[in-house]
């Protein structure tokens, strides 16, 4: 599959990671997409995330949305208070959590998630401690063909894969003198925001691969299980992932199927599909 620049869409996305499923809606509307929110009231006390933590020393995880009126093209600047906490147990608290608006010309929307041991953890190459995403899903568009040699439609209505179309970049940090995540070395006392330059997410990774060396983008790969942070020395205490939209495979995924009926759809919801495991 390649992607034709002249066959190229403005393409708005807007998305919430609600309470019970991270999750986006796509309306298409003539040339236009829109990513809209989509969150479900009734399931308030479930977490957005699925995390099972086999490191007894697992305290808490909490996230944290963009300041978006003070960040700049250089910084994104996300709020210190969280809008929800996963603590130890599972139990989830909070409301839901807005990804933001994108668009071509916009199209870096990141949110950040901090995971919070209860005591310093020190990994070695024999006891390394480790972030992975697991899911059971594929690639949306990864080149399959019908019988007719039209795109195999993978896109539903509902309950597409998130895995599809994010990025994730990871930091750690030690134990400091404040005690909490506010001694992280991003921490901005002034403005009482976490700050991570662009240039630092450089490089994220992703589920799946797509080049874009070439004049037309190209699909690669899709992994379905992905180490999101792992250290084999230093010292642990804090561990911050920064995810946002990965751009490339938003625009692959709308090239790969325009023209056909899964852009017919008045909305297309994608949902959170890994779990993350915590050792």
């Amino acid at each position: 599959m390649r992607y034709n620049n002249k066959r190229r869409k403005d393409l708005k996305i807007m998305a919430a990671l609600s309470v019970s499923i991270f999750s986006l809606a796509v309306l298409f509307m003539g040339t236009f997409a829109w990513f809209t929110a989509y969150r479900d009231q009734q399931l308030v006390s479930r977490s957005p995330f699925d995390v099972r933590a086999n490191a007894a020393a697992f305290k808490q995880l909490t996230i944290h949305e963009l300041d978006e009126e003070n960040s700049t093209a250089s910084t994104y600047k996300f709020y210190a208070d969280p809008t929800g906490t996963l603590d130890g147990y599972g139990s989830y608290s909070g409301s839901p959590v807005d990804f933001g608006v994108y668009t071509q010309s916009d199209r870096a929307h990141p949110l950040l998630l901090i995971f919070e041991f209860s005591s310093e953890l020190h990994p070695t190459a024999s006891n390394p401690t480790s972030i992975t995403a697991k899911t059971e899903e594929t690639f949306v568009a990864d080149g399959e063909l019908d019988e007719h040699g039209d795109p195999e439609i993978k896109l539903d209505q509902t309950d597409n894969p998130l895995s599809s179309i994010v990025n994730f970049k990871s930091f750690s940090y030690p134990s400091n003198q404040a005690g909490d995540i506010t001694g992280i070395s991003t921490y901005n006392s002034t403005d009482d925001t976490f700050d991570y330059t662009v240039a630092s997410l450089a490089d994220a990774e992703s589920f799946v691969e797509i080049d874009n060396t070439g004049i037309n983008l190209e699909y690669d790969d899709f992994d379905d299980e992905k180490t999101l942070f792992t250290a084999s020395s230093g010292s642990v205490k804090y561990v911050a992932i920064v995810f946002n939209y990965y751009g490339d495979a938003l625009d692959y995924i709308y090239s790969y199927y325009m023209g056909t009926p899964a852009l017919e759809y008045e909305y297309i919801y994608f949902i959170c599909d890994w779990t993350m495991l915590i050792v």
